[in-house]
């Protein structure tokens, strides 16, 4: 599933935004930076669409996907007049999206013969249900078990991945569960706030590091990660695990641990690690400041090794970073007057 157009109306900061996704041939576009100042609605934009996947699976609800409530509704100054009885102001979101995934069994469960298109608008405010607003759907005219089917086959590849700004660093947990490095859910938590859900990051990379199993999806998926870090100038290389933890080999040739690792480097990992293990094949993977901890260098260099990572996805990610934004200046959408603050 890859977004096509992305519409939102006085949710918090936003007032009303229509963002086109698409290419100029009208295929979606693989990568989305949004710049603005703080107070501009990038984080509103990504916790609209967290509010809209949290609705498809148990397992993200749970988890702390987050829903926007009717106190979310942006209340502009001709509202404050508004008397008791009168309604008032709702907010919006609306998107459309191409369904990319193409496999057979999504096929199969749609009953449709080729990628289709759809989509879907939510109302949130005095016409809400609850915190689980009800939606429009236009869908093949149906209703939402065919995008839940789509959502939940395959090794339940979750349809979008979510790294929040207070995601932090890689880090080794002080107690991992044996039961939570054999039963890693994908969908679980993927778009969650809580920083719980990275605890055991560190431990799977270092099993996956050290598995004699090649073949095993997991070991797959770190082993196209640490590829993609190869495009990091001067990141440090992972040579052999004692325990649970990864040591690295770093430019002048010195032996570290993780845990001695920089933060620039371990907010790299983190982000990383956690869309390889997660891997939404033909989803979408959301970023909120992505250039946190990285030395402009780095911050250069970092959309290319993502792409590189997983190139089947759509990246939508925000910045504040003049120098990010200038690495990538044919992905770039304006939240506010940017050209007031730096770029």
């Amino acid at each position: 599933m890859h977004l096509t157009r992305f519409q939102i109306r006085n949710l918090r900061a936003i007032g009303s935004i229509d963002l086109d996704l698409r290419e100029a041939d009208g295929r979606p576009r693989r990568r989305q930076v949004v710049v603005g100042a703080n107070g501009a609605g990038k984080s509103t934009l990504l916790d609209a669409l967290v509010h809209w996947f949290s609705r498809f699976d148990a397992a993200i609800w749970r988890s702390g996907g987050r829903a926007l409530v009717p106190s979310d509704v942006r209340i502009n100054p001709a509202d404050q007049a508004l008397g008791p009885n009168e309604r008032l102001p709702i907010g919006e979101i609306e998107l459309s999206f191409e369904l990319t995934k193409g496999d057979p069994e999504w096929l199969a469960l749609s009953g449709q013969t080729s990628d289709r298109t759809g989509d879907f608008k939510e109302v949130i405010g005095s016409e809400s249900f609850g915190a689980l607003p009800q939606a429009e759907n236009s869908i093949f005219s149906s209703d939402f078990s065919v995008v839940r089917a789509w959502m939940n086959f395959a090794d339940r590849a979750p349809p979008c991945v979510f790294l929040p700004a207070s995601r932090g660093v890689l880090s080794l947990a002080e107690y991992v569960s044996v039961h939570g490095l054999t039963s890693f859910d994908r969908m679980a938590g993927s778009l969650s706030r809580n920083a719980s859900r990275f605890e055991s990051l560190g431990a799977l990379l270092a099993i996956a590091f050290n598995s004699k199993d090649h073949d095993a999806l997991e070991n797959k998926r770190a082993r196209r990660m640490w590829k993609a870090l190869e495009r990091i100038d001067d990141m440090p290389k992972p040579m052999f695990v004692r325990g649970l933890e990864i040591y690295f080999r770093c430019k002048d040739n010195a032996i570290v641990p993780l845990r001695s690792l920089s933060q620039g480097q371990l907010a790299l990992l983190l982000m990383f690690a956690e869309i390889a293990l997660r891997q939404p094949d033909g989803g979408i993977i959301l970023i909120d400041e992505i250039e946190q901890h990285l030395h402009p260098r780095w911050q250069r260099l970092v959309m290319e090794a993502l792409t590189a990572l997983s190139p089947s996805s759509q990246f939508i990610v925000t910045t504040q970073s003049p120098i990010f934004a200038a690495a990538n200046p044919d992905d770039l959408v304006h939240l506010g007057d940017w050209s007031n603050h730096g770029a």
